[in-house]
């Protein structure tokens, strides 16, 4: 069958988002969702006059309407998600005689749950919202095109394939993969770590810089933006031996000490590391191990695959691939 993969992983990396922090997501419209966090990050990404200038951010806003108007939806839905929530616990708290009433053992129990250990303080419900949306906007979409970019470089490498197939085949059988299979794949997270370097899903990142500093020849004062180029770094002749081939064994254990500090960032580095990165990697890990045993994909020989940078590096026009049962 021919499926847009990229369309299909961002289906699948949304559910896991919506079993892991809502309990299934509570009423969660997935596909309007996945479309309004597409366009937010779309539109936050595109380049604006009003970058150039320095305008506030209430200017800009109004430069971006589409990307406000899917603010506000989510915003909107995740606050409905989290009045319920509230509802359901008090009514729990009400009928058990527990204090803390119903835990369903998700992220959005925990915010709920958490309180500040110097203030005593728990979270408002802006602050449950907006963590929520950081988590979902950004953990869905980024694992979708990691697990996108990885299935199309694994069906050009059939030897990749093979030999994840291999590794699934002798650490699982035919069972279904638990946590602790997936930690001995470690080929297979390899292949997800390659298809990170070549294809980053945020190919840019920006910092602000502290301390004054000289890059090159230019002097760098502190509150300056300053712009890493990802995709660049990953690809640069200088950081690695033959940049732009794909080769999963870059990252077999004992290379690590063999690459500088800062050649591969694809969740960032520092006190600013993606806090979802170890939870990306395994979710990406079981899902490309789970697809590549049971079928086998082919990239559209006929389709052009032409990065978009926006916040994310997607395909534009989505990832075509021909899916074959084994």
């Amino acid at each position: 069958a021919r499926v847009d993969i990229a369309a299909d992983m961002v289906r699948a990396t949304f559910d896991v988002i919506l079993d892991t922090m809502l309990s299934g997501g509570e009423g969660f419209d997935i596909e309007e969702a996945s479309r309004e966090i597409s366009i937010y990050l779309e539109t936050l990404g595109k380049p604006s006059v009003a970058d150039f200038f320095g305008a506030p951010m209430w200017v800009r806003s109004l430069m971006q309407p589409r990307g406000q108007r899917a603010t506000r939806y989510l915003q909107q839905m995740v606050s409905a998600v989290i009045a319920r929530r509230r509802a359901s616990r008090e009514t729990s708290r009400e009928t058990s005689g527990e204090t803390s009433g119903e835990n369903r053992g998700d992220l959005l129990d925990m915010l709920l749950a958490a309180v500040d250990p110097e203030t005593g303080r728990t979270m408002s419900d802006t602050d449950v919202r907006d963590n929520l949306i950081t988590f979902i906007g950004a953990g869905h979409e980024t694992t979708a095109l990691a697990l996108t970019w990885a299935l199309y470089l694994v069906g050009r490498h059939p030897p990749t394939e093979a030999r994840i197939v291999a590794e699934v085949n002798e650490v699982a059988g035919t069972d279904a993969l638990d946590a602790d299979h997936v930690a001995k794949l470690t080929f297979t997270r390899q292949a997800v770590l390659e298809a990170l370097r070549l294809y980053p899903p945020v190919a840019i990142l920006p910092r602000v810089c502290l301390e004054a500093t000289t890059l090159g020849e230019r002097r760098v004062e502190p509150g300056t933006l300053v712009i890493m180029p990802i995709y660049a770094l990953h690809r640069h002749r200088l950081l690695w031996d033959n940049p732009d081939a794909f080769d999963p064994d870059r990252f077999a254990p004992e290379k690590g000490l063999e690459r500088r500090r800062f050649a591969y960032m694809p969740f960032g580095a520092g006190p600013r590391i993606c806090i979802g990165m170890q939870f990306a990697l395994l979710e990406a890990t079981a899902i490309l191990a789970t697809l590549v045993r049971g079928a086998h994909v082919t990239p559209d020989p006929d389709h052009r695959i032409r990065p978009l940078v926006r916040i994310t590096m997607r395909p534009e026009g989505g990832m075509p691939m021909t899916v074959r049962m084994r």
